[in-house]
């Protein structure tokens, strides 16, 4: 992993930093994981070869790695909520959670009619023989949402490895993040098909602070949604599983 890409972008002074090291072992599981092979994930290996890169040599490694923690959680959001299934829900799943249906997997072909960036990079692809039936976008979601679950897993052990986290992890940030994106992200793709809506407008703005205060460099993004948004939350009018 990554062997190819460090003769160009990467020193074997860099190689050998422990973020680099972290970084390939996370890159290693999730691929295992996710069944995806090197030779697939090449394009992908090179650019976040060269993020980590940039990261390592960053003098504000903390803003720079928020940065890329707050792109993939919402990457990572915009499939996940795809593919989650109602039917096959699990106790570590977020199904049930407000915003969080489980139930967008059948409208997947008319959400990629009308997502712009789904329709950009379809449209783009060589084999202009593909159709956007729902088998072809079955095969599309799942390969997008592996490519940002290995991205995010990434950048995660990263977050975890420069101490960014609760020491005490039952109250660590990362879960309520990746929902306040999951409800945000719902709510888009049911704005845009006039389907019924699980939240509000404005709940659906307050989850996307959620984006904002991780940027921010808040210490505990968690504990400054709560205290921003204190009212909505203790009167329920805002789901938020505050510990």
């Amino acid at each position: 992993m990554f062997k190819k890409i460090t003769d160009f972008f990467v020193s074997k002074k860099i190689y050998k930093d422990p973020l680099f090291q972290v970084a390939k072992k996370a890159s290693d599981e999730a691929l295992e994981k996710t069944k995806l092979t090197r030779k697939q994930m090449a394009i992908n290996i090179d650019e976040i070869a060269k993020e980590i890169n940039e990261i390592i040599l960053s003098e504000d490694r903390f803003n720079l790695l928020r940065q890329k923690i707050g792109g993939s959680v919402l990457g990572f959001a915009q499939f996940h909520v795809l593919m989650l299934d109602s039917k096959k829900d699990t106790k570590d799943s977020l199904v049930g959670s407000p915003g969080v249906s489980g139930q967008l997997k059948k409208h997947i072909v008319q959400i990629a009619e009308t997502n712009e960036l789904m329709q950009e990079e379809i449209h783009g692809w060589e084999d202009s023989s593909r159709k956007n039936d729902l088998k072809f976008m079955q095969g599309y979601v799942l390969s997008k949402y592996h490519i940002w679950y290995w991205r995010h897993a990434i950048f995660d052990a990263l977050r975890i490895e420069t101490k960014d986290y609760n020491q005490n992890l039952d109250k660590d940030w990362s879960k309520p993040f990746l929902y306040s994106m999951c409800a945000y992200e719902e709510y888009n793709y049911r704005e845009k098909l006039k389907l019924k809506q699980e939240l509000g407008g404005i709940q659906s703005f307050q989850n996307s602070m959620f984006l904002e205060l991780v940027l921010k460099g808040e210490k505990y993004p968690d504990l400054a949604f709560y205290k921003l948004f204190k009212e909505d939350i203790d009167s329920k009018k805002l789901y938020f599983e505050y510990k």
